[in-house]
């Protein structure tokens, strides 16, 4: 596949874009579903050599060969990402790329596409936080127990947090005590965890009551939410921290 049949795929695929697929500017997490020679196990013409003592794999290689075309077109962007594997190729792709990879794979000779999976978007730059009100809620849901005589063991502020959880770009500098996490599975992204945004809250509301601590009968602190009883004594919560 030459620069020209390339740049030819991108114009018209580029006419196929629509609102599954995105705009310009935008990444999603991408699964393109392949159909190959390959089995689910093995290569048919996979044997070996019997100078080299090295396997010899004619289709494999030109697999290869075809699939490294598509990756050396999308490398114009630094932040794809695809994984090759001859029953899907998967990760983050700028959108407007996606009806051109789909064109790509259409034409090539060791392999075909059987279907596209648009999962979520990533975004390019870090996102806002949960606003403060969102995340109170979440914290108080989270620690709301039946009786005031019963305790979560820990606080949840790490379970909280990671609701909010928000897949980006792996070039996306992240603040510290950020908590990311790499996405399993799926190359050019990252997670953005608002950890340091909830613990403000969480700790506004540890000093304002709306969070109750206890020292449990067998040792170590337990946590709960004020009640709505308790909650009508305490002071309307702002954000202190």
């Amino acid at each position: 596949m030459n620069d020209q049949m390339l740049a030819s795929l991108i114009i018209n695929g580029s006419k196929y874009v629509n609102e599954h697929k995105g705009i310009s500017g935008f990444y999603s997490k991408v699964f393109f579903r392949i159909r190959s020679a390959y089995d689910g196990r093995d290569w048919p013409d996979m044997s070996i050599n019997a100078q080299t003592q090295t396997w010899d794999c004619p289709s494999r290689d030109a697999f290869n060969a075809e699939a490294e075309e598509i990756l050396a077109f999308i490398q114009s962007d630094p932040n794809n990402s695809l994984h090759i594997h001859p029953c899907q190729f998967s990760g983050v792709v700028e959108n407007s790329f996606i009806p051109a990879i789909e064109a790509a794979i259409a034409s090539a000779k060791t392999f075909k596409l059987t279907g596209t999976d648009i999962y979520e978007e990533v975004h390019a730059t870090l996102p806002a936080d949960p606003s403060t009100e969102a995340i109170f809620a979440a914290l108080m849901e989270a620690h709301a127990t039946k009786r005031t005589n019963l305790y979560v063991n820990e606080p949840l502020v790490s379970k909280v947090a990671e609701r909010y959880s928000v897949p980006v770009l792996r070039s996306v500098e992240l603040p510290d005590n950020s908590g990311s996490v790499y996405v399993c599975g799926t190359r050019g992204a990252k997670n953005y965890v608002p950890r340091a945004a909830v613990s403000k809250v969480y700790y506004s509301m540890l000093e304002q009551g709306y969070i109750k601590t206890a020292t449990l009968m067998k040792g170590g602190m337990g946590y709960r939410s004020a009640n709505k009883t308790e909650q009508r004594t305490l002071p309307k919560f702002i954000l202190t921290n």
